[in-house]
């Protein structure tokens, strides 16, 4: 892993630092009952969330750097929805802390395989999946669309445990591989 001071100067880091900071004047709007705020930045964060990996790519940008701060910053941003929704509609705890679990878990993971292997893992698509499915349970709750939001909240906490799963079977890869290299 390694890291070069003019990385943070990269469109795609700025747009995910721009994410974390987008996140203060969302919570106002949630809290605040601004709905229409609420709903534009919640666009504009979701656009800077496809941007910076799309434009990453697309520039040739691709840094340790941003596979670090993109998931920090999506996991803020859901652990920050998810949190207000506890408070203000209804969403369980026992959602908000499925969601709170597996992140934790798929952190430590990618530091001990950081520490250990000097790799970063990118994110796969059965994340990507399970990213999708809990934005979209709070997208429900959010707006209290109750005909579907239960169905879809117990949806999302089967494809969670699908991807920690098969992150923890990529994860156990990586670290075996390496052990196995280390006594040749």
């Amino acid at each position: 892993m390694k890291f070069e001071w003019k990385e943070i100067f990269y469109i795609s880091n700025i747009l995910s630092f721009l994410r974390i900071f987008l996140l203060i004047p969302f919570y106002l709007a949630l809290t605040g009952n601004l709905k229409g705020w609420a709903i534009i930045l919640i666009v504009v964060i979701a656009a800077t969330d496809f941007l910076d990996g799309y434009l990453s790519r697309r520039l040739r940008q691709q840094t340790d750097l941003g596979k670090i701060i993109d998931p920090i910053a999506d996991k803020l941003t859901v652990a920050m929805v998810a949190w207000v929704l506890v408070d203000l509609r209804e969403l369980p705890i026992f959602y908000l802390v499925a969601v709170f679990g597996r992140d934790l878990i798929i952190i430590i993971l990618a530091w001990i395989v950081i520490l250990k292997n000097k790799l970063v893992v990118m994110s796969n698509w059965c994340g990507k999946v399970a990213v999708v499915s809990i934005a979209l349970v709070l997208v429900l709750f959010l707006f209290d669309i109750d005909v579907v939001k239960w169905q879809f909240m117990w949806v999302s906490l089967l494809v969670m445990f699908v991807s920690l799963v098969n992150y923890f079977i990529v994860f156990l890869r990586i670290i075996s591989k390496n052990n196995s290299t280390d006594g040749e």
